[in-house]
């Protein structure tokens, strides 16, 4: 499972979170595609966090069993593994769920692999994890493909947003 966060132009700024299930055997098969566009400003880190909860919820939901979680945020993975300490206030509930969800993943399916893998490097799944988190902040809405090979409907130039949610005043 790839996973990304992004908070553009500003940081704390507009966000989104995604994730990518790519198949082991094969890692430019995607399986499925999901972002998350926040309504309110996040920090990169939050949408980072934002991720991998959202990452590991579907991993449960959809009962994925032998799961690597790769991300570039170095300080997530450090500071879930433990290596660093949380020091914001505002990402001390997010590692609290993220190991919550880990928790509850390692009980039901075993154990789940936390990777850092350097951003922006050519890898497949990083990229269009990275593309797929910036696309839902550059269209301000959440984009969904599951249960497709969508590597080449990444780069075909299908119509992939779901509209704008409209605000009520």
């Amino acid at each position: 499972l790839w996973t990304d966060g992004s908070a553009k132009p500003t940081n704390p700024g507009p966000a989104a979170a995604a994730c990518l299930l790519t198949c082991s055997k094969n890692e430019d098969h995607i399986l499925f595609g999901v972002s998350e566009f926040f309504e309110t400003p996040r920090t990169n880190n939050e949408a980072e966090y934002g991720a991998i909860i959202m990452g590991l919820t579907y991993l449960i939901a959809l009962g994925v069993r032998n799961v690597t979680i790769r991300t570039d945020s170095q300080l997530v993975v450090k500071q879930v593994d433990g290596t660093y300490k949380c020091r914001k206030d505002t990402l001390k509930p997010l590692l609290e769920r993220v190991h919550t969800l880990k928790r509850d993943y390692e009980r039901s399916y075993g154990p789940l692999t936390l990777v850092h893998t350097r951003a922006h490097s050519g890898t497949f799944g990083n990229e269009h994890a990275d593309q797929f988190a910036n696309d839902a902040v550059d269209g301000m809405c959440s984009l969904y493909r599951v249960g497709e090979d969508i590597s080449e409907w990444l780069h075909s130039g299908h119509e992939y947003r779901r509209p704008k949610r409209r605000r009520h005043d």
